[in-house]
């Protein structure tokens, strides 16, 4: 006699989010998982920013972190993002990871937009879904 078949069951996205991102422009709380960077929570949301090396190397990717505190697990080149700028706010988002709830904003010659509705419909839910960031 054939034992009963195991249940299906989808398996986990990932861990569950822990804090929240709000991007200015968007002002729709991203849930941040654990070791989340802010770019790849932005990317999940279905947004982009601009971005280069993704490694912390080039600085393109600079935000400016207007609440909250983010940390870098990984070291970043000084070069990219010298202690001056850090001490004011600017961060990495291909290498900076929330510690808390962060508000971030975007400078406009980053280009945050929707690349993936569809995910953002998923992630965010409708409402944000029909925003456009300003």
């Amino acid at each position: 006699m054939a034992a009963a078949p195991t249940p299906v069951t989808n398996p986990s996205p990932g861990p569950a989010p822990s804090r929240t991102l709000v991007v200015r422009g968007i002002d729709v709380p991203i849930p941040v998982r654990d070791g989340e960077t802010v770019l790849a929570a932005i990317y999940r949301a279905g947004y982009a920013v601009r971005a280069g090396c993704h490694r912390g190397g080039c600085g393109i990717c600079t935000v400016q972190v207007v609440e909250g505190d983010v940390d870098y697990p990984v070291t970043v080149c000084e070069q990219a993002l010298p202690a001056s700028q850090r001490a004011q706010g600017v961060a990495l988002a291909c290498r900076a990871v929330p510690v808390d709830d962060v508000t971030i904003a975007v400078a406009p010659e980053s280009r945050l937009r929707c690349i993936a509705p569809l995910l953002t419909r998923l992630v965010l839910g409708e409402e944000a879904a029909s925003r456009k960031p300003a």
